[in-house]
């Protein structure tokens, strides 16, 4: 079988070259000619051995080198101390969403609100798919935890799934803590206020303490802060809505560690009245 370019130079060069004038008139192809001969080209199969090696050496590098996406499908993410959370890991190729051929080992870490791991686990992942638990005992404090996934192949580009579980350790509280918005239903792009008030149990204002604070919608957290409470014991939480809204949960977590060394942790909830934005 003749290459595209095999055959344009045959059709160009296969007589021998004019010696007269007369010859070169007569050795000259017509430009239509010419131009038929070159359209033919553009409908030719290329079905070359060549042509096939090349696409599929080019096809198994794009699958080899594609990154990985992660995603962990919870159970919940609330719960208390002594519960499991169960999960779906699905690993897939970013570029077609198809199980990917990269990994087939998973990590999954949890970690406590001080950022440190407390528990990991490996999980196999046949055809993408790998299923698992994770305990928290009983002892833990209360908290907003955070769970961290990932394979090998992904950590090359820096890339990870995490998700943020609120641990809530039901105790006799010591302190009363109060949050509040100032409107229930908070739309895509706006601004949200909260109020937050922390008094002692005779009802005196736990002042100039530090807050952290994190806001989440659907588990993904797209907002953290701090604030520090006033004479009254009052701090104002402020945070931007993000522009697309694909949840109606949303949860405002915020956490306030006393002089005593002890943190205590409060949630509310938001977005009530949600209307479902973007495509």
């Amino acid at each position: 079988m003749f290459y595209p370019i095999s055959l344009l130079l045959w059709l160009l060069f296969s007589n021998s070259p004019p010696n007269t004038a007369a010859e070169t008139a007569a050795f000259s192809p017509p430009i239509s000619s010419i131009s038929s001969n070159l359209s033919g080209l553009e409908d030719m199969p290329m079905d070359s051995s060549i042509y096939r090696e090349i696409q599929e050496k080019l096809e198994g590098s794009l699958k080899t080198s594609a990154p990985e996406k992660l995603y962990l499908h919870l159970d919940r993410s609330i719960l208390k101390p002594g519960e499991t959370i169960w999960f779906n890991a699905y690993l897939l190729n970013a570029s077609d969403l198809l199980p990917s051929i990269q990994s087939q080992m998973l990590q999954v870490d949890l970690l406590n609100p001080q950022g440190a791991t407390i528990q990991s686990k490996k999980y196999l992942a046949l055809n993408g798919v790998a299923a698992g638990e994770l305990d928290f005992p009983a002892t833990l404090a209360g908290g907003l935890y955070k769970i961290r996934a990932y394979s090998n192949w992904m950590l090359n580009y820096n890339t990870v799934f995490e998700r943020d579980i609120t641990l809530q350790n039901v105790v006799l509280p010591k302190i009363n803590l109060k949050l509040e918005f100032e409107r229930k239903g908070i739309g895509a792009g706006e601004t949200a206020i909260a109020r937050f008030d922390a008094q002692s149990l005779d009802n005196q204002p736990i002042a100039a303490q530090k807050i952290t604070f994190s806001a989440a919608v659907g588990g993904n957290t797209f907002h953290t802060g701090e604030a520090q409470t006033d004479v009254n014991g009052r701090a104002y939480i402020r945070f931007q809505m993000p522009e697309k809204l694909e949840s109606a949960d949303g949860l405002l977590n915020v956490q306030l560690q006393c002089r005593a060394g002890s943190w205590h942790i409060f949630s509310g909830n938001f977005l009530h009245g949600f209307q479902k934005t973007g495509i």
